[in-house]
């Protein structure tokens, strides 16, 4: 399938499609027996050995019309003997129409040394392969009616045994037209994971040479090609600019690099829920838990109804304050095209470095913090510095108290609740007297939290 180029309104200097793979799918084994076709071999003594072609055997005593049909056989032959082979060099006839002679040798040979496949830095590590001089000739002549024959040059193996199963000569691991289609839509559909790609090729066909690695480098491929050989970063650029969701988009373009520093985006949904509801945001960032090992931004817009949706989207090159005020940037310029108001309220988890920036930029704006994040870190706090002021208490106290605890945090989680209900916060009066237990700890909190009386407030301050 043909995808469009990227737009004329891209940074200019998009990086070259790369051809290479990330990992190489010779040095890794898979963990599925399913796919083996080759026994288990007895331990190699590491004495030569050598292959039996018994004088019977169709390989010597007949011919054959193609050179397919004598491969079909070779290909038998090869997989009793837990052995590979690989054309050393090939030879066409004078008029350079067809080919008339394949040399075949041993695919641990020295004869075909392996090229380092390290592309982030050189290594200096000499790679040595079996000096294996087992080697075959196949060719059509003229004395046998241009018919294809073999004659074996040397039987023997040395340097290496018998291969454990077929899945050690990737020749042997090559894919039928029908096995690649299924392999190429499985692996589009990001839903599935490799594993479960290659135990439905393995299900479908049971004596299949594959390998998860190859599945891996497969999939790489497929995501290559439909990305047109550019990264993920810059295809995701490029996704911005045609998506017909996105409704809006900021990058911060690094020409030098031929990379973003930092981009936000907004989609047209978010857009019109935003236009309704600008008066109270959420912003929050996560840390590299995404493809692109960069910080994520969110802001989420509350409605009337207590419900939330998120309106705008941002991956930044760090969580610094010049980061954040970029993307607040880009977040009012988004504001200003969609005749949004600026909000009112914005509520954080208390990160210094966004909550500077949201000053920078929306200085009229009330900072907020979440009611829900700063009980689940009162509970968690609570209950680590009372263990560690009563660490000698015995277990079956501890598990009092850790009952205790579930309650309690079960009651914060009703308050929680109760929050979103104004009319449902109210709290009774506040004891005089409370226990100095973790109980009495939580209660005090939830009547610093909830109550609407400022003198209730205090009380439950001073006591706590």
């Amino acid at each position: 399938m043909a995808f469009p180029m990227p737009p004329p309104a891209l940074p200019s200097g998009l990086p070259e499609p790369r051809e290479a793979l990330p990992v190489e799918s010779a040095d890794e084994c898979s963990d599925s027996d399913d796919c083996d076709d080759f026994h288990d071999p007895d331990d190699w003594d590491g004495q030569p050995w050598e292959v039996v072609f018994p004088s019977d055997s169709p390989l010597l005593a007949t011919t054959y019309e193609s050179s397919d049909g004598l491969f079909d056989a070779l290909r038998e032959f090869c997989i009793e003997n837990q052995m590979g082979l690989i054309t050393l060099r090939s030879q066409k006839d004078k008029d350079k129409t067809r080919t008339i002679k394949y040399e075949l040798v041993c695919d641990k040979s020295r004869y075909n040394p392996r090229e380092s496949t390290a592309k982030i830095r050189n290594t200096t590590t000499t790679k040595l392969t079996a000096n294996c001089p087992f080697k075959i000739i196949v060719q059509s002549l003229q004395t046998k009616n241009y018919e294809w024959s073999m004659r074996i040059v040397s039987p023997l193996h040395r340097d290496h045994g018998r291969s454990k199963n077929l899945t050690e000569h990737y020749h042997w691991r090559r894919l039928t037209e029908e096995q690649m289609n299924l392999l190429v839509d499985l692996c589009l559909d990001k839903a599935i994971s490799c594993r479960s790609v290659h135990k439905q090729l393995c299900q479908k066909w049971p004596k299949i040479p594959i390998r998860r690695t190859d599945i891996y480098n497969w999939r790489w491929k497929v995501n290559q090609t439909k990305r047109q050989g550019y990264g993920p970063a810059n295809d995701f650029v490029r996704t911005l600019s045609e998506s017909e969701k996105v409704w809006i988009w900021g990058l911060d373009w690094i020409g030098d690099e031929f990379r973003f520093r930092n981009v936000a985006w907004g989609y047209h949904k978010g857009g019109k829920m935003w236009q309704q509801f600008s008066s109270c945001l959420q912003i929050d960032a996560t840390y590299s838990t995404n493809f692109y090992k960069m910080p994520l931004v969110t802001v989420v817009a509350v409605s009337s109804e207590k419900t939330s949706m998120p309106i705008c989207y941002g991956l930044l090159n760090n969580e610094q304050v010049a980061s954040f005020e970029w993307f607040l940037k880009q977040v009012s310029r988004f504001q200003r095209v969609g005749i949004i108001s600026p909000p009112e309220i914005v509520i954080t988890d208390k990160d210094d470095q966004l909550c500077n920036a949201i000053r920078q930029v929306f200085p009229n704006t009330q900072l907020q913090l979440c009611v829900f994040h700063i009980n689940s870190n009162v509970v968690l706090y609570i209950k680590k510095w009372w263990n560690e002021a009563n660490g000698s208490l015995d277990s079956d106290m501890d598990d009092d108290q850790d009952n205790a605890d579930a309650a309690d945090v079960q009651e914060l989680e009703r308050g929680n609740t109760k929050v979103k209900d104004m009319k449902n916060a109210k709290l009774g009066p506040l004891p005089k007297r409370v226990l100095n237990t973790r109980a009495g700890m939580y209660l005090l909190w939830r009547y610093m939290v909830y109550n609407r009386s400022e003198d209730d407030f205090n009380q439950a301050w001073r006591q706590i």
